[in-house]
């Protein structure tokens, strides 16, 4: 890269910018700066021999083979280089992304890391056990079979990994996306949890009583029976769980989803529930008292009012007379047009409306 194209791209002081520049093939050997982008470069190859640069941001650059002596780098991002078959190891790194590398076949163990996202990489079989790592990111890999117990991570998204069996019992982790997972058939009890999104995991048969859970989402879960009460929760999403028998007693719970959970009867008056949604429940007998129900299609529950159901028909109603109004009085091209888009959703409000009258 020669210093009269450097002139016309640098930023400020500090940083390099040559976001998008088509006429790149090679970076290298450029004075001292503390970022580089040259993300979305398309015909850059490799980037070589830069010294004391800080941030290097070359996402989907889809020519790129190469990066190679990078001294000093602290943030990495090359994801969307199709053509990348390896990541440097660059001591002293502390955030790594690379995701949507579909040659990439392993993350070298940089002793320094904090951050890695590596989801969307099909060819990833593991992931190097970094003491220290806060945030790892690691969905959609489908060669992936397990994730090690790193010490000291805070956040894990391992969702849409069809290989993955257990989640490992991650001393001081706090956020945990594991959804999507056909065959995880367990969750260890991890001390010190907070949310847990274990939607859509059809093995799994039980959601550990974990002290301290604040949001817990196990919807679409066809093999679970029962939930946990787990006191502190504040967000239960249970819908489309068809074993599921009871709602425990939580103390605490806010907010409450179970729609469409066929063998429910009933559920508990919970003190400090402010929003519940328990739709398509046939069995369901009783609801508690809730600041905002939305009980639809629950053909034996009786003696109930729902504030949001009777705002839902008033609007409902309004939508209605506005079609009749733009079917009477606009006749243009366009306003037929726009009468087409709208009217496959004016038939599904029109059901609901027909449901509650």
């Amino acid at each position: 890269m020669c210093r009269i194209c450097i002139q016309d791209y640098i930023y400020n002081e500090n940083t390099l910018e040559c976001l998008g520049c088509q006429e790149l093939s090679t970076i290298s050997d450029i004075p001292k700066f503390d970022k580089l982008i040259c993300a979305h470069c398309h015909n850059l190859t490799s980037i070589l021999n830069i010294t004391e640069l800080e941030e290097l941001n070359c996402d989907n650059c889809t020519q790129l083979i190469t990066i190679l002596n990078i001294v000093g780098l602290q943030k990495l991002n090359c994801s969307h280089c199709i053509l990348l078959t390896e990541i440097p190891d660059i001591a002293g790194l502390h955030e790594l992304r690379c995701a949507g590398c579909p040659r990439i076949t392993m993350i070298p163990n940089i002793t320094r890391l904090q951050i890695l996202e590596c989801r969307d990489c099909p060819l990833l079989t593991s992931i190097p056990n970094i003491s220290g790592l806060y945030e790892l990111y690691c969905s959609n890999c489908p060669l992936l079979t397990m994730i090690p117990n790193i010490e000291g991570l805070r956040e894990l998204n391992c969702s849409k990994c069809p290989l993955l069996t257990t989640i490992p019992n991650i001393e001081g982790l706090q956020i945990l996306n594991c959804s999507r997972c056909p065959l995880l058939t367990s969750i260890s009890n991890i001390e010190g949890l907070q949310y847990l999104n274990c939607y859509n995991c059809p093995q799994l048969t039980m959601i550990p009583k974990i002290a301290g859970l604040q949001d817990l989402n196990c919807m679409d879960c066809p093999l679970l029976t029962t939930i946990p009460n787990i006191e502190g929760l504040q967000v239960l999403t249970c819908s489309d769980c068809p074993l599921l028998t009871a709602i425990p007693n939580i103390k605490g719970l806010q907010e409450l989803y179970c729609r469409n959970c066929p063998l429910i009867t009933m559920i508990p008056n919970m003190n400090g529930l402010k929003y519940l949604d328990c739709q398509r429940c046939p069995l369901l007998l009783t609801i508690p008292n809730a600041l905002h129900i939305t009980s639809y299609d629950c053909k034996w529950l009786k003696g109930t009012y729902s504030a949001d159901s009777h705002t839902y028909n008033n609007l409902i109603k309004q939508v209605v007379k506005l079609q009749k109004f733009i079917r009477n009085n606009l006749r243009s091209q366009w306003a037929q047009t726009t009468l087409t888009l709208k009217f496959s959703a004016t038939v599904f409000l029109r059901q609901i409306y027909n449901n509650y009258n």
